[in-house]
Formats: structure tokens, C-alpha cells, sequence
């Protein structure tokens, strides 16, 4: 990495988009764009998200920052990280990434009197052992309260993902998750470090339902449709979500 050259942070966050360029020799913050993710709130618990304008959102932050830095310097961009919140989550098209539900967020409770029901399941015993936690994720709530709304949603070629993993796909063209947010999502086996499909056959899905794991800090490329909405070069490393 030469000592000119820029990396670019993005944090999608639970209610701002966030991006920023550094130089990559010293860490120098060199310019920020933020983007505020309107939520939909109302008393029965509902906190969520219209994921159909995340694309708009995020060109625009980076057309920002690029216009700060200035053309030559964005030329010499050299990576991309992402990190977002986790435990929210929403329902794709596998291949295009476009989504078929809103986003709910992490703290959408709409679900949570469906938790006791998932969580009798299995003994109590199974659970703390799967996630070293007393009880289940609350995503795998969410999927049952999505699928009695929602019946034949995770039919064909559905997947359940939060809004890192999408942001990351729309980047990349992959899915991949990391271990906090499976967690979360309720189906990670801590002690082996791997996502587990019984929690999940529980509500009669499997494993092609959710993202997969990420492999460490493994990279993936900037792909050639995600290299003309920000405004870079195919191939760039992307890190995250």
C-alpha cells in the first residue's frame, strides 16, 4: 500500500449512514459524508426500515466524500471496510439483492412474544449450550412472526440477512455474515464456531435461508455493478460486514 493512498470506513449504523476516506499511511481523516435512514416507528413496537432507497443513500455519501477528496486522490482508493449493526433483519431476493420486506430492526419487538414458543423448542440446557446464552436469538423469532404474516415467504429463493449483509452484496455480489450478528440471528454454535441449522429447523428452514459465515477477516472483491454505484474500480478489497 503506497503512502498516498485512501481507504474508505462506511458504518451503517441503526439510524445514519456513515462514510469516510483516511489516508492510509497515517489514519488522517481526510472527509466524511452521513446519510440520516428514516424509521418507522409506532406503539406496537414496530422500528423499521425501507431498505429500497439504501442504494440512493449510499452513492450519494460516497459521490460526497469523493467530491471532498478530490478526483485524483479518490483514483488512489485501496480498500473498503464495513461494519454495521447487527440482529436487525429483512428478507431478499438471493441473487439480486433486492428486498422483499422492510427492515426490522434490532430493537423491533413486534416478535417478541413468539421467543417462549421458539425457545420450547429444545430443552433449556440446548440452548445455553448453542449460545452460551439462556435462551434463543431473537431473530428466529422474527422469521416465525415473518412467516405467519408472510406465508410462502421463505419459499423459492428467499434469504433472511440484516442490512450489513445486504449493503455487502450490493458491494460484492456475495453474502456472508459475521459470528455477532448469526449469533443474533440465533443460529451460531459458539463453542464451534460454525452456524448450526437446528435452531432453524425449527420453524422448518435451513441453512440457504440465512448468509453464510465469513471466513475470518477474508476479503472480497468490489464488483463491477458495486464499482459503478460508488464511483471506484472493480476489484477493490472489501472488508466486512
Amino acid at each position: 500500500m503506497a503512502a498516498k493512498d485512501l481507504l474508505i470506513g462506511i458504518d451503517l449504523g441503526t439510524t445514519a449512514l456513515k462514510v469516510a476516506a483516511f489516508a492510509a499511511d497515517s489514519g488522517r481523516l481526510l472527509a466524511t459524508a452521513s446519510r440520516r435512514l428514516p424509521t418507522r416507528v409506532a406503539a406496537d413496537g414496530t422500528r423499521e426500515q425501507d431498505l429500497a432507497d439504501l442504494r440512493r443513500h449510499l452513492a450519494a455519501a460516497f459521490s460526497e466524500v469523493r467530491q471532498a477528496v478530490g478526483d485524483e486522490a479518490w483514483s488512489r482508493a485501496a480498500g473498503i471496510g464495513l461494519a454495521a449493526q447487527g440482529g436487525s433483519g429483512a428478507l431478499f431476493e438471493r441473487r439480486s439483492g433486492a428486498p422483499q420486506t422492510p427492515l426490522h430492526l434490532w430493537n423491533d419487538s413486534r416478535a417478541a412474544a413468539l421467543l417462549p414458543e421458539v425457545a420450547a423448542g429444545r430443552p433449556a440446557a440446548y440452548w445455553r449450550e448453542l449460545s452460551q446464552r439462556r435462551g434463543p436469538g431473537m431473530g428466529l423469532a422474527r422469521m416465525l412472526w415473518l412467516q405467519r404474516r408472510r406465508p410462502g415467504a421463505f419459499d423459492g429463493d428467499a434469504i433472511y440477512a440484516g442490512v450489513g449483509e445486504a449493503a455487502f452484496h450490493m458491494m460484492t455480489g456475495r453474502w456472508c455474515q459475521d459470528a455477532c450478528n448469526a449469533l443474533q440471528m440465533g443460529c451460531y454454535n459458539v463453542l464451534e464456531n460454525r452456524l448450526d441449522e437446528e435452531p432453524l429447523a425449527l420453524l422448518g428452514l435451513g441453512l440457504r435461508h440465512v448468509a453464510p459465515l465469513r471466513e475470518g477477516h477474508g476479503l472480497a472483491a468490489l464488483s463491477r455493478d458495486g464499482a459503478a454505484l460508488l464511483g471506484l474500480r472493480a476489484g477493490l478489497p472489501v472488508a466486512g460486514p
